[in-house]
């Protein structure tokens, strides 16, 4: 039994899989391109993001095939459909 966790903060996307004890089996992590738009603002393309979480989903798949829960975190001032 297995549990993966997802988090796309305003730096990077982690994936985590976790055993049946909730312990840390791996961390997956992968920074995206911050972009400056003006002072105080800060942007990101949703595509390599889309990208970088597809990656991890995968890596963590080999080690957590049929995971009995996802949870999906991100950082709050964003939302989007995949």
């Amino acid at each position: 039994m297995s549990y993966i966790s997802l988090d796309s903060s305003t730096s990077s996307t982690t994936v985590v899989v976790f055993n049946e004890d909730l312990s840390i089996q791996k961390k997956f992590q992968k920074e995206h391109q911050q972009i400056y738009t003006s002072e105080g603002f800060v942007e990101h393309d949703l595509e390599e993001i889309y990208n970088n979480l597809i990656e991890l989903i995968k890596a963590a798949a080999e080690i957590a095939p049929d995971p009995q829960l996802i949870s999906i975190t991100n950082q709050r001032e964003t939302f989007t459909l995949f």
